[in-house]
């Protein structure tokens, strides 16, 4: 074997391995993306601390920085009227800003903390609310307590008893 022949065979083994290389890096892409869920993307995108938008079915965007992830809502801050909590039923799509890296939501779910168990944390100190509905109704007042599945929003003219389900985003 030449010099020549040599350096041939070496050169098409470097090629060989970097398209086993290619090939096995696109696979382990591949599959973090199949196993990707909407939690772990929103897990993603919240450690990048971008501003995002939430669209939720009532037609409202709400725009901001992930700073809380629950099981089964999120807390966003940087809302113009402040922090807001939207169940994640309620979010219909998530728009990053432009330009951002993709995301692919392979991360597992970390955290405990409820849409309901929250409440009824920040009902201890009934912090003045707004709650927007599902179908646009808006009720402004204090968080005054919480059941099960239903907040208690009292307000000068009196309570309103909103259950969590028709909770379209609270803004604290």
């Amino acid at each position: 074997m030449t010099d020549h022949d040599l350096r041939n065979f070496t050169d098409e083994v470097r090629r060989a391995d970097a398209v086993a290389s290619r090939r096995r890096e696109m696979w382990l892409r591949r599959q973090a993306e199949d196993e990707g869920t909407f939690h772990g993307l929103l897990v993603d995108l919240a450690e990048r601390q971008g501003t995002l938008a939430f669209h939720t079915p009532a037609g409202r965007v709400v725009r901001g920085r992930p700073v809380t992830l629950g099981a089964d809502f999120i807390a966003i801050s940087g809302a113009p009227d402040g922090t807001a909590l939207v169940p994640l039923p309620m979010v219909q799509a998530v728009s990053p800003e432009p330009g951002a890296t993709t995301s692919v939501g392979d991360r597992p779910e970390t955290t405990s903390a409820t849409f309901a168990s929250t409440l009824a944390d920040l009902a201890a100190d009934r912090p003045p609310v707004t709650v927007h509905t599902t179908a646009a109704v808006r009720v402004a007042g204090r968080l005054w307590s919480t059941g099960r599945d239903f907040g208690v929003v009292r307000a000068p003219a009196g309570d309103t008893y909103v259950p969590f389900s028709a909770v379209n985003d609270i803004t604290l």
